[in-house]
């Protein structure tokens, strides 16, 4: 698949030391960026919005769309080569299409 697997790294800056999650977002071709923002809002993702490939596909499209486009409800947006802003993007636009769902607090 890709380089897209998170990994914990330790942060030793603070004490006691963090473990954080840390993901690769060199995004080499759009089912890698769908297969990462899945694993945000997806069932059992991060951030479990419970949303399909198939939403997430539909709302990077509207997405890319949308990018250097004038009249698009957000002008002036621009690709971050899948980084976290995109895929923030794309679960805003998901949210819009599909209806806001709360991430549930563990």
């Amino acid at each position: 698949m890709g380089s897209r697997t998170g990994q914990f790294v330790i942060c030793p800056l603070v004490y006691p030391p963090l473990m954080l999650l840390t993901y690769n977002t060199d995004m080499h071709n759009f089912n890698e960026f769908i297969e990462y923002v899945y694993s945000f809002y997806g069932p059992d993702g991060l951030y479990d919005q419970n949303r399909t490939k198939e939403q997430i596909a539909f709302a990077i499209l509207a997405y890319l769309d949308d990018i250097d486009n004038p009249d698009a409800k957000y002008p002036g947006m621009t690709w971050g080569d899948g980084d976290s802003l995109d895929r923030e993007r794309v679960r805003d636009y998901m949210n819009d299409i599909y209806g806001y769902v709360p991430v549930p607090v563990s």
